[in-house]
């Protein structure tokens, strides 16, 4: 017999306990899009000096570091544009990115720790730790701070599906009916 676990994915309310869910959205957004931009211009300042001194040898993994700054770029816009138009199919699109650039970083990490590990294996253990928590005072913060943007969008996801058939009912110009357990009648009020 197989059980299946439940868990419950907390929905929020509020970003940082402060500002309204879209808001804190939007501010998160735009915080995030100006350190991509400095990320992604000094990236291609670094390109461009590798180019003007080494033409040869532009190392690949930094062409890809790019091109993977500009997709979070674009994504990034498409999450604010959403967040500024209530989209909630643009918000969709994000939610899903966020969680399989989550699973990129964790497995590329991992994989990273295990290069460190198979490359500095005759190291003694205290300059391995030394190595590996420099790069682990930056990814944990960053994988923290990615599920809680996950789960925050995904709160917003929620909140625009559920609003989606919101409408206002006037319940005073309506007819109303009582019920009584010994004879039925149906009663009709106008005020």
């Amino acid at each position: 017999m197989i059980r299946r676990l439940r868990v419950e994915v907390p929905e929020f309310t509020r970003c940082c306990f402060c500002l309204p869910l879209r808001y804190g959205l939007l501010v998160w957004g735009y915080f995030k899009m100006l350190s991509l931009s400095m990320f992604a211009y000094l990236l291609i300042e670094d390109l461009t000096r590798i180019l003007v001194y080494q033409s040869r040898n532009v190392p690949s993994v930094l062409i890809i570091f790019i091109c993977l700054v500009m997709i979070d770029i674009i994504f990034n816009i498409m999450f604010i544009v959403a967040g500024h138009m209530k989209h909630q199919q643009l918000f969709k699109m994000y939610y899903y990115y966020s969680l399989v650039f989550l699973g990129t970083f964790v497995i590329g990490y991992v994989i990273l720790l295990g290069t460190y590990f198979y490359t500095f294996k005759g190291m003694p253990a205290y300059m391995f730790l030394w190595l590996t928590l420099d790069t682990l005072y930056i990814a944990v913060p960053i994988v923290m701070v990615q599920i809680y943007v996950t789960l925050l969008v995904r709160s917003e996801t929620r909140k625009l599906d559920n609003n989606s058939n919101f409408q206002f009912v006037n319940t005073a110009a309506e007819a109303t009916c009582s019920m009584d357990l010994n004879n039925i009648e149906t009663s009709e009020e106008t005020e």
